[in-house]
């Protein structure tokens, strides 16, 4: 099976602690993201699995240019990831449970950091906090479990663990994150075609570090809702508009709001 995945997302930069000397740089950031996804299936039970985003993103309003922070864009290819996803359970035909667990590795294909930007060079040369790739290697790990019964919602469980095992060229060694998420679909339409589809997750980031040094602004505790309506235009294709809203968060320093829009177009073929 293959198919992609095309998203966009607007961001803005929020600043949470309380020292006014850092300078929280208003401004906007969009992001364009191009997901090609394949599964190929070496077993019954086992897949082998591909993802490989391709990436647009700009920053744009800036409140005031500098080395950090101007108005920019970047295109181009994001990280590789490559992973095998084993069908531990698998009931096909009326109500029943599916049970996931499955492994990837991303490598660093896309284009990384230029430079350390909290280096001792960094106020003086012109550089981003944001890159189309991370420069290293990580690993990640997850589970899937879902149940679909005559409730009316079918209901589901997943875990997500990524940590790096490399550090990039640049210094850059990001955090370990560590997710849970719970999962009702709508088994019948709300509208034609229309399935609603809610999430509430819970996620830990661990601080990023540069040269060994934590970066001042990373090192999260998330718990949000997140809403989507699934439009199936047919077999093969969907829309989903999708809205995630922060119940409760505990973030360092400057960091992107995580109130964030998405429309989605998935298109899969066999």
């Amino acid at each position: 099976m293959a198919g992609l995945a095309v998203s966009f997302n607007n961001f803005r930069p929020i600043h949470y602690d309380n020292d006014e000397s850092m300078d929280n740089h208003e401004g906007e950031i969009d992001v364009l993201m191009t997901n090609v996804y394949g599964l190929y299936g070496l077993t019954d039970a086992l897949n082998l699995t591909v993802r490989f985003p391709y990436k647009y993103w700009k920053q744009y309003d800036v409140e005031h240019e500098d080395a950090h922070h101007r108005n920019q864009d970047q295109t181009g290819l994001g990280d590789l990831t490559l992973g095998l996803r084993r069908i531990v359970l698998n009931e096909n035909f009326g109500p029943g449970q599916r049970l996931f667990i499955d492994g990837a590795v991303t490598l660093p294909t896309g284009k990384d950091y230029s430079i350390n930007p909290f280096g001792n060079t960094a106020d003086s040369i012109d550089h981003t906090h944001f890159a189309l790739g991370t420069g290293q290697v990580s690993y990640t790990l997850g589970a899937e479990w879902w149940v679909r019964s005559e409730f009316p919602f079918i209901m589901g469980i997943s875990s997500k663990f990524k940590s790096p095992l490399t550090e990039s060229n640049a210094g850059f060694y990001p955090g370990t994150v560590a997710g849970l998420t719970f999962h009702a679909i709508k088994q019948s339409p709300l509208i034609k075609s229309i399935f609603p589809y809610l999430k509430i997750q819970f996620r830990r980031e661990w601080p990023d570090k540069w040269a060994g040094a934590i970066a001042p602004n990373s090192g999260a505790i998330f718990i949000d809702m997140v809403g989507q309506l699934i439009y199936e235009v047919n077999e093969h294709s969907s829309l989903v508009f999708t809205i995630g809203y922060p119940l409760w968060q505990v973030l360092e320093g400057s960091q992107l709001s995580s109130i964030n829009y998405a429309l989605s177009y998935r298109f899969k073929s066999f």
